[in-house]
């Protein structure tokens, strides 16, 4: 094993479940892209990309105090016993990207069968039009309009 693998088996723990948990940001995540589906070894199937507004999920009172405006909520479906996933800031994509591996630039072993595409993050936004994301093939972070379709990839805090 070489210094990032090393690293990398100490950082995650894998919960047999479709999740691995990061024990340094103490965020757990789901291995699959949305769309994928985990069949207990590897990630099948294709990614489902979507706009931000299908892919959101912000209670509507945070969006409330944040922007003062009314918001539909989208609740993502339960997955491995829990129901409070959402997606991840720019920050919070970063820590799962390895620059040193390219295309997808993210452990294959951990998240495999990632697609080396851009993914939504969670708002604020940059304007009313417009919302970031993180590129899986060279860890970018750019703006998109939110009509466009985008990957997705689902966290939750532990």
């Amino acid at each position: 094993m070489n210094s990032t693998t090393d690293v990398l088996v100490q950082r995650y723990q894998d919960n047999g479940n479709g999740t691995v948990t990061d024990l340094t940001t103490n965020l757990m995540w789901k291995k699959c892209s949305e769309g994928q589906v985990w069949d207990g070894q590897t990630c099948v199937g294709d990614v489902t990309e979507m706009t931000l507004d299908q892919a959101i999920w912000i209670p509507r009172t945070i969006f409330q105090k944040l922007l003062g405006v009314k918001q539909k909520s989208r609740v993502w479906p339960d997955f491995a016993g829990y129901n409070d996933w959402r997606l991840p800031t720019v920050d919070e994509l970063h820590t799962i990207l390895i620059e040193e591996v390219s295309m997808p630039c993210i452990d294959a072993e951990i998240f495999p069968n990632t697609p080396a595409l851009w993914f939504w993050t969670m708002p604020p936004n940059i304007d009313l039009k417009h919302a970031r994301l993180v590129s899986f093939c060279g860890s970018y972070v750019d703006d998109s309009y939110k009509d466009k379709h985008h990957a997705v990839r689902l966290v939750r805090k532990i």
